[in-house]
């Protein structure tokens, strides 16, 4: 017995299918930080160019429930991801964070390795 076309069903196609909604974008997050200044300098006796970054962490932002620890290692994160954009995977980079305000503090820091070692 043969089918008559008549009775067949259409195939769904994925040109008749609604694709789902895309889920809204979230807000950009405030930013946890603020440069303040940035410097260049040559150092000729080492054929290298440095670059000094003076920053200032932000608070939370105002109605951000947040862990104080997890904002500093957040804004940490972000300020490491800030400074070391433009540079090559072998680029030597060293860091240093101190506080201004608190000159009693010790400076910490990383010292001088490749790029790609840090991140």
């Amino acid at each position: 017995m043969a089918q008559n076309d008549d009775n067949q069903t259409p195939n769904m196609s994925q040109d008749n299918r609604q694709s789902p909604p895309s889920p809204p974008t979230p807000p950009p997050s405030p930013p946890r930080f603020t440069v303040e200044e940035e410097q260049t300098r040559l150092y000729r006796r080492f054929n290298a160019q440095g670059t000094q970054l003076t920053m200032r962490l932000l608070p939370p932002a105002e109605g951000q429930v947040s862990n104080p620890m997890s904002h500093f290692l957040d804004s940490v994160t972000e300020l490491f991801d800030y400074a070391l954009r433009d540079l090559e995977d072998s680029d030597m980079v060293g860091i240093t964070i101190s506080n201004e305000a608190e000159v009693k503090d010790r400076a910490i820091g990383i010292s001088f390795r490749r790029r790609d070692q840090i991140t």
